[in-house]
């Protein structure tokens, strides 16, 4: 396992290189300010904070390097829930659109030390950036590149990971893992729809001897050929 791989999971979306725009209707609050910085010194080994402009137009942006790897979805409940009762829905979804991969030191040395009424409220990143350039992940061009690269069969691995992730310690048949890829697809959305019935059912047959690394026999295939008509 490479140094990068501990960094970031391209399949499962976890990083640990993240920039964050948190920007309110009516500006941001200083009590605000203060439990974005509380939260993301605790969890990082390096990052910067700023505020820019004033009053209602003051915001907050962030550049930070997670101690360790986490999807999105993680960062939103640690970022964005302590402010649930002040944010109405639309405002809730600007800022979670905030919430953003970073894929080089570019946002932290030119776009957080850009002069518009900018206050940095903390700093801990390297003087050389190049020093921390492991942590940031390929470009979203090239992700898919990579996994394809490291893997023979680049969906059915991270749909393998996916599924130990959220239902590690549950059977791995036909019928958990097709209702496993509703649940990703239509609750936590994190997979693509397949709108085909008779795909679905045989990506699920497909997906179970792939976790399995199981050898079809001649009654399961005459079994499975069943189930599907």
């Amino acid at each position: 396992m490479s140094e990068a791989d501990t960094h970031y999971d391209v399949a499962l979306r976890k990083f640990k290189a993240w920039s964050l725009t948190f920007r309110p209707r009516n500006g941001v609050t200083d009590e605000q300010i203060k439990i974005l910085c509380d939260n993301i010194r605790k969890r990082s080994v390096h990052y910067m904070m700023i505020t820019e402009k004033q009053e209602e137009k003051r915001h907050f942006h962030s550049g930070f390097i997670l101690k360790n790897a986490q999807a999105k979805k993680n960062l939103k409940r640690w970022i964005l829930d302590p402010f649930k009762s002040q944010l109405d829905p639309m405002e809730e979804k600007v800022q979670s659109q905030g919430i953003k991969i970073m894929y080089n030191g570019d946002w932290v040395t030119e776009y957080l030390t850009k002069e518009d009424d900018t206050v940095v409220l903390d700093s801990k990143f390297p003087l050389d950036m190049q020093t921390i350039d492991v942590y940031f992940p390929p470009t979203i061009q090239n992700e898919k590149k990579l996994v394809k690269a490291n893997v023979a069969d680049w969906w059915y691995a991270k749909m393998e990971k996916l599924w130990y992730e959220y239902y590690n310690g549950v059977e791995p048949s036909t019928v958990n893992i097709f209702n496993f890829f509703i649940d990703m697809m239509h609750n936590k959305r994190v997979i693509r729809v397949i709108e085909n019935k008779r795909k679905l059912i045989e990506k699920s047959i497909a997906l179970k001897h792939h976790i399995k690394k199981s050898t079809l026999y001649e009654g399961q295939i005459l079994s499975e050929i069943g189930f599907l008509e």
